[in-house]
């Protein structure tokens, strides 16, 4: 009798082991497939981005989940070399998601030396209401309507190679119109990069101040203000804003992105049927 009980206890146990690693991997390949960015999945949107050498792993069975890309992105002005950018989570509405580069990133600008990032890591929380990016406008904008936001826990980066180093928190949203929005705190622990730029600038206008054009000076100016701007607050703090499309810092814009078509699931599936949407 304890015999057989045994036997049984040890077939259950063997049935509970293999069920939980077909589920573990089947979901592990989802994860896997879904992170897999390749310059297919970018679209017509994105013609002057490519994407190359894209490699990406699964990892940390039993436990959480763990994906590491690889790869370069490319543009006419930058490069983006990264070694290996992990994401380890369960990848549950709710739980958080730990992002980080073990080996660094690499950035390199046109007519500029290239800049190591030495340590990247990023701490966010998916909404359990998140409908994925891909669920169409309609569910996105029910979220919108929601006043749903996706958590930046934490965020740390730091490079030795221009004397830079930030922690920041805040949340991402999307405004009326489903483009990206949101409020990000910034502390930074080290600001010698920005002191070391505020004198480059300084002896470039001095060098080059009589053969300079008003376009030119006006950029230089710019640059010189949204440095002011970073070294006037208190206990280097900021606060940083997202919204129409935009990044600012107080009231200067750091950057302005492009609008976003977010897909219609709908319309995909009707198109590819050859049935005409209403």
């Amino acid at each position: 009798m304890i015999k057989k009980i045994s036997i049984l206890i040890i077939a259950l146990a063997g049935i509970v082991v293999i069920g939980y690693s077909a589920v573990w991997f089947y979901t592990g390949s989802k994860i896997k497939n879904a992170v897999s960015i390749e310059q297919a999945d970018l679209g017509d949107s994105a013609q002057d981005v490519n994407i190359e050498n894209v490699k990406v792993t699964l990892a940390g069975f039993p436990n959480e989940f763990i994906v590491t890309w690889s790869g370069d992105i490319k543009t006419d002005d930058a490069h983006i070399h990264i070694p290996a950018l992990q994401a380890q989570s369960w990848f549950a509405f709710g739980k958080p998601i730990k992002i980080s580069a073990p080996l660094g990133l690499q950035v390199s600008m046109k007519d500029q030396p290239p800049v190591k990032i030495d340590n990247f890591s990023l701490d966010v929380s998916l909404p359990p209401t998140w409908p994925g990016h891909e669920s169409g406008k309609q569910a996105l904008s029910l979220w919108q309507t929601e006043n749903e936001q996706l958590t930046i826990n934490d965020l740390h980066l730091a490079s030795e190679t221009i004397g830079f180093n930030l922690n920041s928190s805040g949340y991402l949203t999307l405004d009326k119109n489903l483009q990206p929005a949101g409020v990000i705190q910034i502390k930074f622990n080290d600001i010698s990069f920005i002191e070391k730029k505020k004198v480059e600038l300084k002896a470039y206008i001095e060098q080059n101040h009589e053969t300079m054009t008003k376009d030119d000076k006006k950029k230089v100016l710019r640059q010189m203000a949204t440095l002011a701007a970073f070294t006037s607050a208190k206990d280097m703090e900021y606060t940083i804003k997202i919204l129409k499309n935009s990044v600012y810092i107080s009231f200067l814009k750091l950057m302005q992105f492009p609008f976003i078509n977010w897909p219609d699931p709908y319309n995909e599936s009707a198109n590819a049927m050859g049935i005409s949407a209403p």
